[in-house]
């Protein structure tokens, strides 16, 4: 029984690097929250060699299949912390992108100056 349960955890595991990714789902929905935490920042701007810059902030990752609990992490992080947002790509391999971008105030104000 032990054997054939870790047979399908490596089949499993194999069929998910397969897909091009670098985690699996059940992994891929624990690191949602540091890919947000990374890409909010602590003043919503990247500092680099002392100067602060306006570009946005960006994480991608690759994964296999996207899980609905990966889904509910994605939409619970935005919600908390406000300047965040979370995307899905479909890769050609069969996997996907997970994509966290940071939303900055700038992208709130539309053409005509309303937000």
């Amino acid at each position: 029984m032990v054997r054939l349960k870790g047979a399908e955890v490596v089949h499993h595991l194999h069929r998910q690097l397969e897909l091009g990714g670098v985690v699996d789902e059940y992994l891929a929905d624990q690191i949602v929250i540091f890919m947000a935490l990374a890409t909010a920042g602590v003043d919503g701007r990247f500092i680099k060699d002392g100067t602060r810059s306006r570009t946005p902030r960006r994480c991608e990752i690759l994964v296999g299949e996207i899980s609905s609990h990966t889904l509910t992490a994605m939409k619970v992080a935005e919600d908390m912390l406000g300047n965040v947002c979370f995307s899905t790509k479909a890769c050609e391999n069969g996997g996907n992108m997970m994509i966290c971008e940071q939303i900055t105030q700038e992208s709130h104000i539309s053409v005509n100056g309303e937000t």
